[in-house]
């Protein structure tokens, strides 16, 4: 069976779910007691469930993933089924009301009940503290308190997220599984030069480049990053540009952007989503990686940079993160954005030598896909 077999909403589980034990049976013996791990949603544009899941076959798990986790309802033949949600905010996703968004929440909330009780093991991993944009932010709260009720497994990435979501909601700690965020080692392309990079994204090889990269939305504060560039530009010597690379999420948030991009020559704007040799391209071509983000919880840009070799500046609740990499990390106070320019600073100052960048691709290695998914699959093992 493919890895990522999207199942049909209305389609019955049994016939993949028995057909994916055979293939684990397969690998590890006939004797061997299979683990089905059914996941949703199922997100192609990010590798991270790709990543995650690499070596699953490995320790006796066959992912499937599933348009819906309301699919899983049984398990066929008394199989050993977990099911692992992700980004559980979808649920309010087609909801025009807050009285809908309530509905589809208890509706979401009595289906995990229907899993626990039909002896489906429920995993979530906690990507973010609310979703970026969240429209029904109290209904989320309580969706993401209920979710941590029911959930027998809570899987975490940031070694503070009990405590940063805290002021939203309670995590109990007997269920936390802690397992980090993988970088992106051997992920995507790696074979342009600098120079190349940026004579592509017409760039100066004696440019000082600041990259913001992924969805340019309000959330991820682009506008308030805006608001320093002219300290940074004084703070920093020699030519300083910014490259805005990404999908501009709302039409108020591009009105602003293109209006203050057209007042200014230091910034250059990489529009839309971004494929793979795009996105090499990028990192490749800037300095400093900047995720000036009013809150955050995990950052999947932060690692690509890394493994990239690239330094970068986060929020202090990402810090944490980078605990035994401080050189690579540099935190600022998001209610504090004026610390922003000396924080570049530093950044750049550290990050020329080749010492520098053999430190930070050492630590993509130690945080290679495979060995995170073969940390993950031997956690939920031990649970």
């Amino acid at each position: 069976m493919p890895l990522f077999q999207d199942l049909d909403r209305q389609a019955s589980l049994t016939k993949p779910l028995l057909e994916a034990a055979l293939m684990v049976n397969d690998i590890k013996g006939p004797d061997f007691s299979p683990h089905i791990l059914c996941y949703a949603p199922r997100v192609i544009a990010n590798p991270y469930q790709s990543m995650l899941y690499s070596r699953a076959y490995d320790h006796g798990f066959a992912p499937i993933a599933l348009k819906s986790g309301l699919q899983l309802f049984e398990r066929p033949h008394n199989l050993n089924v977990s099911m692992h949600y992700h980004w559980i905010n979808g649920v309010f996703a087609r909801a025009k009301t807050a009285k809908q968004a309530e509905a589809h929440m208890h509706q979401f909330i009595d289906h995990v009940d229907i899993q626990k009780q039909a002896g489906i093991r429920v995993i979530w991993t906690i990507h973010n503290i609310l979703s970026h944009e969240a429209r029904f932010p109290e209904l989320e709260m309580h969706l993401r308190q209920k979710m941590a009720q029911l959930a027998d497994i809570l899987h975490i990435m940031n070694p503070e997220t009990v405590e940063l979501v805290a002021p939203y909601y309670k995590l109990p700690l007997d269920k936390i599984m802690s397992v980090p965020h993988a970088s992106y080692k051997g992920v995507y392309g790696d074979y342009i030069s600098q120079t190349q990079a940026r004579a592509d994204l017409g760039l100066n090889a004696h440019d000082k480049v600041m990259l913001l990269f992924g969805g340019l939305g309000v959330h991820k504060g682009v506008l308030r990053f805006l608001d320093q560039l002219d300290a940074i530009q004084s703070r920093l010597d020699g030519p300083v540009k910014l490259l805005l690379a990404g999908k501009i999420t709302n039409s108020s948030l591009q009105n602003s952007l293109y209006k203050s991009i057209s007042k200014r020559s230091d910034i250059v704007l990489f529009e839309g989503h971004h494929g793979d040799h795009a996105l090499e391209t990028c990192f490749k071509a800037c300095d400093v990686v900047v995720c000036p983000y009013p809150r955050a919880l995990n950052s999947g840009v932060a690692m690509t940079a890394i493994s990239f070799g690239r330094p970068v500046i986060i929020p202090q609740s990402l810090m944490s993160i980078f605990n035994d990499l401080p050189e690579a990390a540099y935190g600022f106070q998001p209610s504090a954005m004026q610390e922003i320019p000396a924080v570049i600073q530093q950044a750049i100052d550290c990050s020329g030598t080749l010492d520098f960048k053999a430190a930070l691709l050492r630590w993509s290695d130690d945080r290679h896909p495979s060995k995170i998914s073969d940390q993950f699959f031997a956690a939920l093992n031990d649970q």
